[in-house]
């Protein structure tokens, strides 16, 4: 472990003392070239992170010297330091120091105008005669402004001051006019009205340091092989919104001047960009670039009229009718624009497709048949692709079709951009057997007008440039998540098989319930041995028998009968047996009264009945139902036997409740059974 940790101490210190100090000039104007807050201060900026950078490939150790640009300049001549960047080249400046092998970047150089001084404009450079600006002694800039100067016979009022001098702060404060500067690197209110030139940027080397610029140069080519393109993209990252206008042009505020309203085309159903279902809500992509096109340059009373079209041909004819001023959004195809006579503003947005699939197909199976939708941007992109020439295309009028048609085996897969087809697959059981992966490559999105027209472009132009691409990103990733609900129609597109077996099972539960409930009533209301009405369903029917009574005028009787001596049936002969001579009796009083005339079990070897009858008439019909059960033979086993029985009538009375009739029928019954049985007793003249 201690030879361990011995070698590791001794490799830290050679690497330690094979590191190489090296002095770079920091800039405290640097802006974004080098950001300064403070010496101790966090570090960032285009010349930091690219020798940062070159670190990586060297062993060097740097050692920051803060300063300004003529003192910095000065100490690379005295060698105080070794390195400084973002140094222009020339003969004389060579003989003081060394430069890189490569250039770090090309800078230009632009004369920005104070906000102060709107009469000044690009158009027009005579208007820049008599304006006031101040510049560095000894610069290159200095230089390249006198050659500009003379070339387009422009004089300015021009002082010369100490480089430190020439700030923002003085611009912004109005004591000059004027501004000369690399893309603008910082946030102030000024407009560039002229390009002065360009030069290429070094970093330059003392001459006491060969030893570094001879790494320096070996660092440079590795990085460069790697990365042919580090330079700029790194420029770009930095520098790619300066120097940009915010102000109108003259050709572009008289087209302007002739415009009640900005017409916009937008294709129907585009759901990520089309504003047509979101203009309450001044949302959607189209909406909030337009919007920041009326706000970025005062155009608050410009309203913006919409209209939308189902083809990229009828988009096309209206910008050439003058219907529309631009539309949106188009693939940025150059070729394209040219065969149609159409001009496309620089790209916007970036649009990436994909494959939508059955899971488990091969990338060679499914390319084979792809469908798209008919005239839409996926179509497009995908007909200018190689794959395209592999495969056999299928055109759909819509994605449902489309969709369909992959799930059924029509086709093997559906190109779609890939936004629109996350929100529509989004969470839809149908497609859950569907996967999807992006395509190769991306396409550019733009907006278009008619190439007559030489002023919108460029107005569509300068507003791309200033709006920030993750606020339009951010816009185009809101709106494809959100945007697609998830409507009735999919829900019922999803589930409607699962829907109807549901509904039919509840027609078919509710039918078997309603059976259920049927039975119940019947086993509740009806005897199972005898199928009379039963004890339960009683109240019911006396209560129609005392209405019509009372409203009608309608005589009836309540008659008790209990068949005698039933108990030593059951127990001599049996209950099946017992069950057979109840299931016999009920059909002789059935038959011993009326249709209209109700029969009940009333329990045990009890019946009752409701006749609509005199007192006469219910007794004769109670005595004829004893003696036709009096005289019913019924056989056991080859044994035959004979039963009788007893009865009570009650008769209605107006003014008494159907309770008080069944408690006089019932003491009549118990009347006759202790007079010998086999025989029906009534009340004389009504209620005992």
């Amino acid at each position: 472990m201690k030879k361990i940790f011995s070698t590791l101490i001794i490799s830290m210190s050679l690497f330690c003392l094979n590191a190489k100090t090296v002095r770079v000039g920091y800039f405290k104007d640097g802006g974004r070239v080098m950001q300064y807050t403070s010496d101790t201060g966090k570090k960032s900026g285009f010349s930091y992170e690219y020798l940062q950078t070159l670190g990586s490939y060297t062993d060097w150790d740097f050692e920051y010297v803060y300063g300004y640009w003529d003192e910095l300049y000065q100490k690379l001549i005295s060698g105080e330091i070794d390195i400084l960047t973002d140094v222009s080249y020339s003969e004389a400046r060579s003989k003081l120091f060394s430069y890189s092998e490569f250039p770090m970047a090309q800078e230009n150089y632009y004369l920005y105008v104070n906000k102060h001084n709107p009469d000044v404009v690009a158009e027009n450079l005579s208007s820049l005669n008599g304006k006031t600006i101040a510049l560095g002694k000894g610069t290159y800039q200095y230089g390249l402004l006198m050659e500009w100067l003379k070339r387009h016979d422009v004089n300015l009022n021009i002082s010369l001051v100490p480089f430190d001098k020439v700030n923002e702060e003085e611009f912004n404060k109005g004591n000059y006019d004027l501004f000369l500067a690399i893309d603008l690197i910082s946030n102030f209110d000024w407009e560039p009205v002229a390009k002065i030139g360009s030069s290429d940027i070094f970093v330059a080397v003392s001459k006491a340091r060969p030893d570094l610029l001879k790494e320096l140069n070996e660092a440079q080519t590795t990085l460069y092989i790697s990365n042919p393109y580090y330079n700029n993209n790194l420029w770009g990252k930095y520098f790619s919104s300066t120097s940009i206008t915010k102000r109108l042009s003259q050709n572009e505020m008289d087209w302007l001047s002739t415009k009640t309203s900005l017409n916009v085309g937008c294709f129907t159903n585009d759901f990520l960009f089309s504003p047509e279902n979101r203009l309450n809500d001044n949302s959607g992509v189209v909406s909030f670039i337009l919007n920041r096109l009326k706000t970025q340059f005062g155009l608050y009373d410009l309203p913006i009229k919409y209209s939308y079209y189902e083809e990229k041909e009828d988009i096309i004819n209206a910008l050439k009718s003058g219907e529309i001023d631009i539309a949106f959004p188009f693939l940025y195809d150059l070729y394209s624009a040219e065969e149609n006579k159409i001009a496309l503003s620089m790209p916007c947005l970036s649009a990436s497709f994909s494959y939508v699939y059955i899971q488990g197909m091969s990338y060679e199976k499914f390319i084979k048949k792809v469908g798209v939708l008919r005239g839409k941007r996926a179509a497009e992109y995908f007909e200018n692709t190689e794959t395209s020439r592999l495969s056999e295309i299928h055109y759909y009028d819509r994605m449902d079709e489309c969709l369909h048609a992959l799930l059924t085996g029509e086709i093997y897969s559906v190109v779609v951009n890939t936004s629109a087809a996350s929100s529509f697959l989004f969470g839809r059981e149908k497609y859950r057997s569907l996967t999807m992966v992006n395509m190769d490559s991306s396409a550019d999105l733009c907006f278009a007008s008619d190439n007559n027209n030489k002023a919108v472009i460029p107005l569509v132009n300068k507003l791309i440039s200033i709006i920030n691409k993750n606020d339009l990103n951010a816009e185009l990733i809101k709106y494809s998540i959100a945007d697609k609900s998830y409507s009735f129609y999919d829900f019922w597109d999803d589930y409607s098989v699962f829907i109807i077996t549901g509904i039919l099972l509840l027609i078919i539960l509710i039918v078997a319930l309603v059976a259920a409930l049927k039975y119940i009533q019947v086993l509740m209301n009806f005897d199972s041995v005898t199928h009379l009405l039963t004890r339960h369903s009683l109240k019911t029917h006396i209560k129609e028998f005392m209405n019509q009574a009372v409203e009608e005028n309608q005589i009836f009787s309540v008659i008790i009968f209990d068949l005698d001596d039933f108990k030593q049936i059951n127990e001599g002969f049996g209950h099946d047996v017992g069950d057979e001579v109840l299931r016999i009796t009920s059909e002789i009083i059935q038959k011993g009264v009326s249709a209209k005339d109700k029969v009940f079990r009333w329990g045990g070897g009890e019946f009752l009945v409701l006749l609509q009858a005199d007192k006469k008439t219910s007794e004769a019909a109670a005595n004829r139902i004893r003696e036709n059960i009096a005289g019913q033979v019924f056989v056991d086993n080859g044994k035959k036997f004979k039963v009788t029985i007893s009865g009570g009538l009650s008769f209605y009375q107006p003014g008494i409740e159907y309770t008080e009739m069944l408690i006089d029928a019932e003491a009549n019954l118990y009347e006759g059974k202790m007079k010998g049985k086999n025989v029906i007793v009534c009340s004389e003249g009504g209620l005992k």
